[in-house]
């Protein structure tokens, strides 16, 4: 598919100095028998991969997002220092209390 000239939209909550970005853009296609697709691509790197969503694939992915199916564990030691502590249980030094 040639993305060349394709509308890439960024989130207006992304920082303008770099970090954690994916850009999208809706381009006239056919997948599955829809008209148009929804393509995504990682905005540092615009020459690389991009994946390619039908409407109804598109809706199931966002409400995934919106729902939490997607996020990843932090394994830092404060934030598990921090779920026990909320979940009662005891810590170094906190005998249970």
């Amino acid at each position: 598919m040639d993305l060349t000239g394709a509308p890439w939209r960024k989130s207006s909550y992304s920082s303008r100095n770099g970090g954690a970005c994916v850009e999208v853009a809706v381009v006239p296609g056919s997948k599955e028998g829809s008209d148009y697709v929804i393509t995504m691509r990682d905005s540092k790197d615009p020459d690389g991969p991009v994946l390619t969503f039908t409407p109804d694939e598109w809706k199931a992915f966002t409400l995934g997002v919106q729902d939490g199916e997607f996020d990843v564990e932090d394994d830092s030691a404060e934030d598990h220092s921090a779920e026990e502590h909320k979940a009662g249980e005891s810590t170094p030094g906190n005998a249970g209390a």
